[in-house]
């Protein structure tokens, strides 16, 4: 069976690098703007190419398997890896392990953070101006 869930979707040939997604959810999440903060990322690889940084929902997410204290998990029925702040430690374990680079561990945290999809209604995706960022289904990522 194919699963196809909801995520972020990145169209870079419309992204202009004006880091709009990344301070609205810093805003969002943090009530702050602050780009360090923010759930995804917009990284400039050079003049002509920008990547999306964010949650990828992996079938197998190696940031949940990474975590010896069970802290990062797969919510099935929200479709979203939560990291439980009471059981973890701050290792980074999980931050290493992520093949998309998805969480961060903000300056100063003991826990990293990771896009939520603002429960189905990313605040990224309703301020992004030229339409580079959009939500819907999408194959489910082996890894």
């Amino acid at each position: 069976m194919i699963d196809y869930l909801p995520t972020l979707q990145f169209s870079p040939e419309k992204c202009t690098d004006c880091k709009i997604c990344e301070l609205t959810c810093s805003a969002s999440k943090e009530q702050g703007f602050n780009r360090h903060l923010a759930r995804l990322q917009i990284e400039r690889i050079d003049i002509d190419r920008v990547i999306l940084r964010s949650c990828q929902l992996c079938t197998h997410p190696a940031c949940v398997a990474a975590c010896p204290w069970h802290a990062v998990e797969l919510a099935g029925g929200l479709h979203v890896v939560v990291i439980d702040p009471d059981d973890c430690v701050g290792c980074r374990r999980c931050v290493e392990a992520c093949p998309h680079h998805a969480l961060v561990m903000p300056a100063g945290r003991r826990v990293p953070v990771v896009c939520d999809y603002c429960a189905g209604r990313p605040a990224c995706v309703e301020v992004c101006p030229t339409g580079a960022l959009t939500y819907g289904s999408l194959q489910a990522q082996s890894d």
